[in-house]
């Protein structure tokens, strides 16, 4: 891995240029040894020329890992010009954590995290853009302004990842892209908000 550099939790960064901890290829989780060993991805922003900013805010109250490279390279190759950092979790799930704001990148931005918080939705997901949760949505965020949505990445077990939009109090979720047939009622959340545009 050339060009890679792994920056700690809590320092100012270490340069790994020579020694670097193994990145996974693009699209794949981290292997079982190394500094985020058994993180999993839990969300891709892709590369765009005409991105203006993107913003990613940790609030699952873990270390997540966002590995940026300049999405020249496909899945399942090794990301090219990639840059590994890490972003400390919040007091709690849904307390906010660190956060990365960037206007210049254009490239892609991967999300890892090595946890996720099951959810149960009512039934199977057949082809859904929303379903219904067996509990209401806590609303866990204690944010500024704790606001009533939130917009939170959810894996299916299709292996399907859909930015969904959660409301505190409701059983009621909905995103934009519909799951594939295969998708059962447990899922999983992960507590990560990025936006883009």
């Amino acid at each position: 891995m050339t060009n890679a550099t792994g920056i700690p939790a809590g320092t100012g960064g270490f340069d790994y240029s020579v020694n670097c901890p193994p990145l996974p290829l693009v699209g794949a989780n981290f292997g079982s040894s190394g500094p985020y060993a058994n993180y999993v991805l839990t969300a891709t922003v892709p590369a765009s020329a005409t991105r203006l900013t993107v913003d990613i805010e940790n609030t699952s109250g873990a270390q997540i890992v966002i590995v940026r490279d300049d999405g020249a390279a496909a899945v399942g190759a090794a990301p090219v010009n990639a840059t590994a950092f890490p972003l400390g979790g919040g007091a709690a799930v849904g307390a906010q954590g660190g956060a990365y704001l960037n206007t210049t990148h254009k490239g892609r931005l991967q999300i890892y995290s090595p946890i996720t918080t099951p959810i149960t939705f009512t039934g199977a997901l057949t082809g859904a853009t929303s379903g219904t949760l067996t509990a209401a949505w806590n609303g866990a965020w204690t944010g500024a302004g704790s606001p009533p949505q939130r917009s939170i990445y959810v894996t299916f077990s299709s292996g399907d990842v859909r930015l969904a939009t959660f409301t505190a109090g409701s059983t009621a979720v909905t995103w934009s892209s519909p799951v594939t047939a295969a998708a059962a009622a447990s899922a999983a959340t992960a507590f990560v908000a990025a936006f883009g545009d």
